[in-house]
């Protein structure tokens, strides 16, 4: 079939099956990889960035199938990923590389499902206002007209959770409960931690700490604008672009610009 002429696209993602390793071989604590040409003595060192790529790839399907689970009775939830995944392009965070991406905002929220902190009564603003505020920074209190807004103070509730004092975990599969490794195995090899619904894998192994403050940042600007009802909300999240190298006072390119040759 020809689809040249139109916007419909097929993709074929290839995935593992969960059957094809033994898991407790894939531990963040173990070594996943084998080379005769590598001293033995290296083979000690743990991997755990290696083994949690594989592990991505085998519980693909899981993943598809518990946000389908999800978003099947909830038209909220699915407007609100659909919010969600344009409000971090406007902001130039899904697409870069350690930082959070519309993947692990959607588990973020499902996460949010399985503890009642939201309902599938919700509407796709509530959801986002309550994920926002699970997100967001510490008692967040400034002059809103800093950030183009209505020019008032907002005291802003505390944030209900510190991802990196603080794990998260999806309501684990029962089916890999026995094998799971456990949280502490995983804090001790990375900066944060969100485990997926099998206790296997870590949902935010490529993301770094440093991005991860910036999505909390964000999060808590986005939750100013949700409380001020004197502005559009709509048009300054979902419609404005941040220009990216206005965002912060230096830029580091990489790889660097090529200079000007000289007059």
């Amino acid at each position: 079939m020809d689809f040249s002429k139109t916007k419909f696209v097929i993709r074929i993602i290839p995935t593992v099956s969960p059957s094809v390793f033994s898991l407790s071989r894939l531990h963040p604590d173990k070594n996943g990889i084998r080379n005769p040409n590598i001293d033995v003595d290296c083979l000690q060192f743990a991997t755990p960035q290696y083994n949690n790529d594989i592990l991505g790839d085998m519980f693909m399907k899981n993943h598809l199938a518990l946000l389908h689970q999800h978003v099947q009775d909830s038209q909220g939830l699915v407007d609100a990923l659909v919010l969600g995944k344009i409000w971090l392009q406007q902001r130039n965070m899904s697409q870069q590389e350690g930082h959070v991406d519309g993947f692990v905002l959607g588990m973020l929220m499902i996460h949010l499902f399985q503890t009642r902190k939201l309902n599938r009564q919700m509407s796709s603003y509530q959801i986002l206002r309550v994920f926002m505020q699970f997100i967001g920074l510490p008692l967040f209190s400034f002059f809103t007209s800093s950030i183009g807004i209505s020019p008032r103070i907002f005291a802003l509730p505390p944030a209900n959770h510190d991802m990196s004092a603080h794990p998260l975990q999806l309501k684990l599969d029962s089916d890999f409960a026995q094998d799971a490794p456990g949280v502490e195995v995983f804090r001790r090899e990375f900066d944060l931690v969100f485990l997926d619904s099998t206790g296997h894998l870590n949902l935010l192994a490529r993301v770094s700490k440093l991005a991860w403050e910036e999505f909390r940042h964000e999060a808590t600007l986005a939750l100013a604008y949700f409380q001020d009802a004197l502005e559009d909300t709509f048009d300054a999240l979902f419609l404005k672009k941040q220009n990216l190298f206005l965002k912060f006072d230096n830029t580091l390119v990489y790889p660097p610009l090529p200079l000007r040759p000289p007059p």
